[in-house]
């Protein structure tokens, strides 16, 4: 049986189908018209400013991987209704696109967040956001790990000067003292990254309460290898 044609439908009617496939359809046609955009005040951006706002909440796993294609293009297209859009969607992307069960989708995720810090004059909404998921996900160690991941590459990417420590060490914190061990090692990713950014001995001793003696003598190994040439932001 040939799957049914949707392309003779309206747009917003394709947006609303109850197919996964008139909508994931719907979405790359969105995504196209916003990379054709000739200005990021084009009215296409406006107009559909509820259907991107939406895109984390798809239900179907390949329509949600196009869904954030869109949300990931119009976020790049556009950071003055990026800026807008931040506070409906950061958490969705936290809770529902960061553990989306497509790789492709949890990368779209990831890079929208990225964007989302880009397009707005601080990054402290976006990153207050993820410290919050990592507070509240003790009980959800594929989200917490997601988390600490995104915000490893936020330091990565955009240095401690966007990025401030002092925002993230709670994060950390908590994330050393969690029994499950992926979660651990994203946490030594992240001490591992600031470090490399701050030097010296602040860091070590902020963490010191949460840490365990072998996990003490383990970062300060790690720490001391990793030293070296100093890190340069590569995002702005």
């Amino acid at each position: 049986m040939e799957d049914e044609d949707f392309s003779k439908l309206p747009l917003d009617d394709r947006l609303v189908h109850k197919s996964w496939k008139a909508r994931l359809q719907a979405y790359e046609e969105l995504t196209r018209a916003f990379q054709a955009a000739d200005s990021p005040k084009a009215i296409i951006f406006r107009e559909h400013f509820e259907t991107v706002r939406k895109a984390p909440g798809e239900g179907n796993a390949a329509a949600q991987e196009a869904a954030l294609a869109m949300l990931q293009t119009y976020a790049a297209a556009t950071p003055e209704m990026a800026v807008r859009l931040r506070p409906h969607i950061v958490p969705a992307l936290l809770e529902k696109g960061l553990t989306a069960a497509r790789p492709g989708a949890r990368s779209k995720a990831a890079e929208t967040l990225m964007l989302l810090v880009e397009a707005t004059d601080a990054a402290e909404p976006v990153i207050s956001e993820i410290v919050a998921c990592i507070g509240a996900s003790g009980k959800q160690p594929k989200l917490m790990a997601a988390c600490l991941t995104v915000l490893t590459e936020m330091v990565r990417s955009f240095g401690t000067a966007v990025v401030a420590p002092r925002s993230i060490i709670p994060s950390m914190t908590a994330a050393f003292q969690h029994a499950d061990r992926a979660v651990r090692q994203e946490a030594t990713g992240m001490a591992v990254e600031v470090q490399r950014w701050t030097g010296g001995d602040a860091l070590l001793a902020a963490l010191s309460a949460a840490l365990k003696p072998v996990q003490a003598k383990e970062l300060s190994e790690q720490f001391s290898a990793g030293s070296g040439e100093a890190p340069r932001p590569t995002r702005w």
